[in-house]
């Protein structure tokens, strides 16, 4: 099957149909669904069931992808525990007594990413910082835009992360297609300093951050949200719909409910990595290189609800 340039029918067809209606779950499936019709003969009705039986549930099948989903699903519940129990506004109250300008906003988001880069960066760091930065009047796009290229560009620089597993599993897939033995995580390492992109992108973010530059569509959003307090746009609506939490009446949130979880998390993450990788046999760097990390992650997640909700 030799589609030549056709070949870049499914993924251009998504991208603009995202663009468009602005559902990207739709989108993806619509762009999944053509390229399976390309594969099987153009036929659509075939393609939508083979689009299922041939390529959905055996990706989701293999371990890693089925590791990675729990993954981002007890990211998920973490936020929501986070948010639900007062830990994030607490967090929020307790700074914004020293971060009270939108440039230090910005400045202690682009710190943290360095504390949070084990995790979901746009789920967790998002969820933790998104108070504060509404109270300091910094835009969501000013938000997004840090989290996006600081956060996400360092986790995947942390091996504690869910893009460490992602891409060594990547890995290890093609060393055991071509029979090569070799350690997928030795692999990953030796890539780490081709990532001119994750490099630069990141310092941009330092130098936007700390020098509170806004430039184009950026500077209007900012301007919008410091005069007059609109982080959003006029008519446009998150991805993920906002719920504040609503807490009993008689309820204040407190800084332990930030602080507990959060032990929590580092306590279930190392342990589990140490347990995982054995470090009285391997060692330190040998326990991280051997553990399981999906594994170590997930459960840190899931410790760090359950201090939450305690």
């Amino acid at each position: 099957m030799d589609f030549g340039i056709l070949c870049l029918l499914p993924p251009v067809f998504t991208i603009v149909l995202a663009l468009w209606t602005r559902q990207t779950i739709l989108s993806l499936i619509l762009g999944v669904w053509l390229g399976s019709t390309m594969i099987n003969g153009w036929n659509p009705l075939k393609g939508f069931v083979k689009m299922f039986t041939d390529y959905v549930i055996p990706s989701i099948g293999n371990e890693y992808n089925a590791g990675l989903l729990l993954l981002v699903t007890l990211a998920g519940g973490m936020m929501v525990m986070l948010r639900e129990t007062g830990g994030a506004q607490a967090f929020a109250k307790a700074v914004s007594k020293k971060i009270d300008t939108p440039k230090k906003g910005q400045i202690l988001t682009t710190l943290c990413a360095f504390l949070f880069c084990y995790t979901e960066p746009c789920l967790i760091l998002g969820t933790i910082m998104r108070p504060l930065m509404d109270v300091v009047k910094v835009s969501r796009a000013k938000l997004a835009y840090i989290l996006d290229s600081m956060g996400c560009n360092l986790a995947s620089f942390s091996p504690i992360s869910s893009y460490g597993p992602f891409i060594t599993g990547l890995i290890a897939t093609q060393l055991a297609l071509a029979k090569i033995s070799a350690n997928e995580w030795g692999i990953w390492a030796g890539m780490l300093k081709y990532n001119m992109y994750g490099l630069f992108a990141m310092l941009t973010v330092i130098i936007v951050a700390f020098f509170d530059i806004n430039i184009g569509p950026m500077k209007l959003e900012e301007m919008r949200a410091r005069k007059t307090g609109k982080v959003l746009g006029d008519g446009v609506e998150p991805l993920v719909p906002e719920k504040k939490a609503d807490f009993p009446e008689g309820y204040e949130p407190q800084i332990k409910s930030f602080v507990l979880p959060m032990i929590a998390l580092f306590v279930g993450l190392f342990a589990t990595i140490f347990y995982t990788g054995n470090i009285f046999k391997n060692g330190l760097r040998g326990a991280f290189m051997n553990g399981n990390i999906t594994v170590s992650i997930s459960i840190a997640f899931i410790c760090c609800g359950i201090a939450a909700g305690l």
